[in-house]
């Protein structure tokens, strides 16, 4: 057990290190395949992130510290760039180096879920699912609408670390974003 929080603590001071002293190899983060569509009168959209970890991300997945993926959905009225609704929440993952396993927390849907491999914290982490953004009831007919998703992560810090991690390193500093087409109430009666 301590040879494997030794080994995690390693892992955390390998990207760390990454983060400060060298040039990180971050990654072009995108957004894939949004759809919007009602569900029980509310207008959902789902989408993934996609292209967005590094090994030295994985790394610090590994260090017990929570990290997180922040998501912001906007609901804008298509012409004017007018924001109707916008909604902030998160995804976060937390290794336990004890028992050795993954803890992750959907903020929008309240709900904790373990996982043993990093390719289910991947999944889970990217995936957008579903999410309620307005009641279908207060669109407008004849409006026309977009749907707007953005990630970011913040600044992290790290015990024994005086300076706090740019997160944004590992995605080039660049939040991914992506809109839907167009659509009005009626395009999405069901």
């Amino acid at each position: 057990m301590f040879q494997s929080i030794v080994e995690k603590l390693a892992a955390t001071a390998i990207a760390v290190g990454s983060v400060f002293f060298t040039t990180v190899d971050g990654t072009n983060a995108v957004f894939e395949n949004p759809e919007i569509h009602t569900n029980g009168g509310q207008v959902v959209i789902s989408a993934t992130l996609n292209n967005c970890f590094t090994e030295e991300l994985d790394r610090l997945f590994q260090s017990g510290r929570p990290v997180r993926f922040y998501f912001r959905v906007t609901l804008h009225r298509n012409g004017t760039g007018q924001v109707i609704q916008f909604n902030d929440f998160h995804h976060q993952v937390r290794y336990n180096l004890v028992d050795q396993y993954y803890q992750i927390y959907l903020s929008e849907k309240d709900q904790t879920m373990n996982a043993v491999s990093l390719e289910e914290v991947h999944r889970h982490m990217t995936a957008i699912r579903g999410y309620q953004v307005i009641d279908e009831s207060a669109l407008e007919t004849g409006q026309e609408y977009y749907v707007e998703i953005r990630a970011y992560m913040l600044k992290m810090s790290l015990p024994g670390v005086k300076d706090e991690i740019d997160m944004m390193s590992y995605w080039n500093k660049t939040e991914p974003a992506i809109r839907t087409e167009p659509f009005a109430k009626e395009d999405l009666a069901t």
